[in-house]
């Protein structure tokens, strides 16, 4: 394997879109508010429900209509919620023009270092400074922080399998760091 592995993709909004999703997906305090959104609100809207019911009388249809909102809460947690997300994230982030960070975009995974370079800015990272290296079907994210991550899509690749060596080259380099 060569010392230095590049790639060069256009970086986009998408791409963006993409690691704010994952983050949003895998990060132990969005997971804790998604439970709480999906799974104990409705449970809890719906003991509250039942007790209405319980209490009221049968012939009225403010039960029935507070089930109704509590399944259209539901529907809309379990279905859309990352679609709403996905959409204003995206139009957050092109609200500004963005050049610093949108465009074409080179990777360098170096022995030392993992080297970012773009028309407008170029910067490197130490691998004992990188938080994770993380993949999906479509990314792999390095992480630079907590929140932050150089995104690489798949796409950027000619095949699968270079695709999956750049990402055991990433993982290989940031190991050997942590373990230093």
């Amino acid at each position: 394997m060569p010392e230095t592995l590049a790639v060069e993709y256009d970086y986009g909004v998408d791409d963006y879109v993409a690691y704010s999703l994952h983050f949003m997906r895998t990060n132990p305090r969005y997971r804790r508010q998604r439970f709480l959104s999906r799974v104990a609100m409705p449970i809890a809207l719906t003991a509250i429900g039942l007790l209405m019911l319980y209490v009221s009388n049968a012939e009225s249809y403010v039960p029935l209509v507070y089930f109704l909102m509590v399944a259209a809460y539901t529907a809309y947690v379990w279905l859309w919620y990352y679609q709403v997300s996905k959409r204003n994230l995206a139009a957050m982030v092109s609200a500004g023009r963005n050049r610093a960070l949108f465009g074409r975009t080179r990777i360098e995974l170096r022995p030392d270092s993992l080297w970012r370079s773009s028309p407008m800015s170029e910067g490197w990272v130490r691998w004992q400074g990188i938080e994770s290296v993380e993949r999906t079907a479509d990314h792999v994210f390095i992480a630079i922080g907590v929140s932050a991550a150089y995104v690489v899509p798949r796409r950027a690749f000619a095949d699968g399998a270079a695709f999956e060596a750049f990402i055991a080259r990433a993982t290989e380099l940031w190991r050997a760091a942590q373990a230093a």
